[in-house]
């Protein structure tokens, strides 16, 4: 799968998760450098909250099998998130 494809993915499942209402999910994609950060607070977002996590990639060519990794566990980490209840309530 094209890492565009991986990003869009990424993409779909914050947008999901921001509309369950109990989080906050940012997704920031810089496609010049192929840039993209994940950061989910719980709850409505604040200045100054911290995040519940927060982890970043660049996709580069000779990095393959880590960035490929790391989109892997950040769908797993997102999924688990969204898993904890139903998106209608």
């Amino acid at each position: 799968m094209k890492y565009i494809e991986q990003v869009l993915k990424i993409q779909r499942m914050a947008y999901t998760l921001n509309g369950l209402g109990r989080y906050t999910a940012f997704v920031d994609y810089a496609g010049h450098v192929k840039m993209l950060r994940v950061c989910v607070y719980k709850g409505e977002w604040e200045q100054g909250k911290p995040p519940l996590f927060s982890t970043y990639t660049f996709v580069v060519g000779k990095w393959e099998d880590e960035c490929l990794q790391w989109f892997k566990d950040t769908g797993i980490q997102l999924q688990e998130l969204i898993g904890e209840g139903d998106i209608n309530e």
